[in-house]
């Protein structure tokens, strides 16, 4: 029995650990077994015996620091750094999108290389939903001082049905609303019919869904195929021009499967890195109306 929540980046492993327990799993050598046996009983005797906790990544950054919380899913000093970050940049946004996002960037090439599995990059979205709460307050305090108060678009996000992980979505919300746009969240597990529903009934400008097993990627085109018939009913006036996509590509059927793409987080920090200012995301740019449905499957 593992303990999932306590599992290791993979990298991480010193190798002189790492290469006898390879070598078992994979029956790379005879000796394999006494080897592990001998490094084993180095730590004979180690259970009950406390250690002291590593703070030296507390002399780096705070945008380092931020960096390690999130990777190592510590939530000790999240709201200190939180704030010292925000102080430090200037804006709760640019905490967002500067040292949060990059940490974010760090656990989903983790998980995507099969160096850190689910349960950890679980409590990375935590840390990353604390440091986000934390800064919310500041994000409204600054809204209401711009004077602000028309949003740039309306849009409706949901991890769809079967689906109950809202890490990337949670993610996606607070950049957009940070970015002035008004969000309407449908939660987990929501069925195509709620989301074209709610779309039509909202005037929405923009769909997102999204999804982390790879199941969801069917359903994703499951309501992008419902959302293009539901767009030319018999008889009537269509009520939505579609733009389907699953990243910027076509939807992928029997003899052309979907291709390999970046996950959101990353596509938005580079084309935040073209430039040295800070421009809109990819979800933030103008897109054709009334609707335009944008497919993401969030790593």
């Amino acid at each position: 029995i593992v303990n999932a929540g306590q599992l290791a980046i993979y990298d991480e492993i010193p190798p002189h650990l790492r290469e006898p327990v390879e070598d078992v799993i994979l029956n790379r050598r005879p000796d394999a077994t006494e080897r592990l046996l001998e490094v084993a009983a180095q730590f004979k005797g180690e259970a009950g015996r406390k250690t002291e906790a590593d703070l030296s990544w507390r002399e780096t950054t705070v945008e380092e620091r931020l960096k390690h919380a999130l990777v190592k899913g510590l939530t000790e000093f999240l709201v200190e750094d939180t704030e010292e970050a925000r102080v430090k940049l200037g804006r709760p946004l640019y905490v967002i999108e500067g040292p949060l996002m990059d940490g974010m960037n760090v656990v989903g090439d983790l998980f995507g290389a099969g160096k850190m599995f689910l349960p950890q990059v679980v409590k990375s979205a935590r840390v990353m939903k604390q440091a986000v709460a934390h800064l919310v307050p500041f994000i409204e305090a600054e809204k209401a001082l711009s004077g602000e108060s028309k949003a740039k678009g309306k849009i409706v996000i949901a991890t769809v049905k079967g689906d109950v992980h809202d890490i990337g979505k949670n993610i996606v919300g607070v950049v957009l609303q940070c970015n002035n746009f008004e969000v309407i969240d449908l939660g987990v597990m929501v069925p195509s019919q709620r989301i074209l529903e709610t779309a039509k009934a909202e005037k929405v400008d923009i769909i997102g869904l999204s999804g982390l097993i790879t199941p969801s990627l069917d359903e994703m085109v499951f309501v992008a195929r419902e959302m293009e018939r539901a767009g030319n009913p018999p008889g009537s006036a269509p009520w939505v021009r579609t733009a389907l996509r699953l990243w910027s590509l076509p939807l992928p059927t029997p003899s052309t499967p979907p291709a390999p793409t970046e996950n959101l987080a990353k596509s938005t920090t580079k084309n935040q890195n073209k430039t040295n200012r800070r421009v809109p995301s990819i979800l933030t740019q103008r897109l054709p109306p009334p609707v335009s449905l944008i497919i993401g499957a969030i790593k």
